[in-house]
């Protein structure tokens, strides 16, 4: 056993951080606090052995565990909350609170064996349990010594209340900036400042909005896992609506196209589509309306643009001589010359198209902006099956955010579905 682990008999019991106000109702009996732990993950497992058995602070637990403050007091909030969903809606999270903690306080023999095969349900016990960074980063913080600010002697009465008055104008000044949390949030997201702005989101405690507006922070920071956790909250998944996380597999369509005609090809909601193309900077491309009428443009290395990255993928954009925009309806396009070159894609009503800009603007205000609404939006047209569009805003996700696996594997799975490799989505 490591020094770091031996600390564990003499760490201090403090009183909890409770996150329910009393109630008065006695707290549930040690077999049903039992039953409520064994279901829990290890990771939320340690959470509450810190937070409850242990009387930490959320900001001590966080560091112990390196996660981050909000996503504890969510991940708190979720198991307590989804106990009661899934069954045990007599259970006041505030009993189920009180009873988790004399349960990892005073066991008693009525209790049921610990999951995993843990000595005991006492803390100090299960603290021995954690990894030994853990246990090395619990010694630094029980360590860490604790200052409470004292007036020297000799300062006169008239400079203490000076002090004293100082002292009320700030906390005055801290209640006014707190009187609206959201739009603190709002502005710091809209400065990108997602790490803020989920501070002051957290202040908005177990609201939907705030839980919301923490996940879409995180969201901005690239911590995809951490916004699915809070994005897995029946009342949270419920308040997006349309943007709620699309997490079933993509289905593909048969014949969108094959060969160099990459895009576009499926659902369609632009009227001037630019066309994408494998191999070939100039030719001739051929547009089948759905009345069946063919209609065709040339185009060269001047009208051509290779896309970023990728010097055989080109784009093409809609012809200029073309005065008017497509009009809604199934279309076929392909290379002339080369007829295994073809592509399918279905141009949505204009009646659509308005609805989804509408849409947008009444549910993604401008602080969401950047990644939160790139996000927002692949979820949508995942929804509604638009996947080319889909797959244009995890591409941007995923070159903003090249280390993570969440858009990079999502765009993959789309693209598979539209029979084209995730380079055709280049910039």
């Amino acid at each position: 056993m490591s020094a770091a682990g031996s600390v564990s008999s003499d760490i201090p019991l403090e009183e909890p951080s409770w996150l329910y106000a009393a109630t008065g109702e006695p707290a549930l009996t040690q077999e049903r606090a039992a039953n409520f732990l064994g279901e829990l993950d290890e990771e939320d497992f340690s959470i509450f052995v810190l937070a409850y058995g242990l009387g930490m602070r959320f900001g001590g637990v966080a560091r112990t565990l390196r996660l981050d403050p909000a996503l504890v007091v969510w991940r708190l909030r979720r198991s307590l909350e989804r106990w009661r969903r899934n069954g045990s809606q007599d259970d006041s999270p505030r009993a189920l609170e009180s009873g988790v903690t004399e349960l990892l306080r005073t066991p008693n023999s009525n209790a049921p064996a610990p999951p995993r095969e843990l000595p005991s349900w006492n803390a100090r016990d299960l603290v021995e349990e954690l990894t030994e960074k853990v246990r090395e980063r619990l010694s630094d913080q029980l360590e860490a010594p604790t200052s409470t600010p004292t007036i020297r002697p000799g300062v006169g009465i008239g400079l203490a209340v000076v002090i004293l008055l100082g002292a009320l104008a700030l906390g005055v000044f801290g209640a006014l900036r707190d009187e609206s949390p959201l739009r603190e949030g709002r502005r710091l997201m809209s400065q990108r400042k997602y790490g803020e702005a989920r501070a002051a989101f957290v202040r908005l405690g177990s609201s939907v909005e705030g839980r919301k507006r923490v996940a879409l922070c995180f969201i901005g920071e690239g911590e995809f896992e951490r916004a699915f956790e809070l994005f897995g909250e029946v009342d949270v998944l419920a308040s997006l609506g349309q943007f709620a996380p699309h997490d079933r597999p993509v289905a593909p369509e048969p014949g969108l196209g094959s060969g160099a005609a990459l895009l576009p090809r499926g659902k369609l909601r632009n009227p001037r589509p630019r066309f994408i193309i494998a191999g070939h900077s100039s030719g001739e491309l051929r547009l089948t309306s759905p009345d069946g009428t063919p209609r065709s443009f040339h185009f060269d290395s001047e009208s051509s643009t290779a896309l970023e990255g990728e010097p055989t993928i080109y784009r093409v954009n809609y012809p200029r001589d073309w005065s008017e925009p497509l009009a809604a309806g199934d279309y076929e396009w392909e290379l002339v010359g080369e007829p295994s070159s073809r592509a399918r894609f279905h141009l949505i009503s204009s009646q659509r198209r308005v609805s989804i800009a509408s849409h947008f603007d009444s549910h993604l205000p401008s602080e969401l902006a950047g990644a939160p609404s790139r996000f927002l939006k692949a979820q949508f047209f995942l929804n509604q099956g638009l996947l080319t569009h889909a797959a244009e805003e995890l591409a941007g996700l995923t070159r903003a955010f090249p280390s993570a696996s969440y858009p990079a594997e999502r765009l993959a799975d789309v693209c598979a579905a539209l029979g084209v490799d995730p380079s055709a989505f280049a910039r």
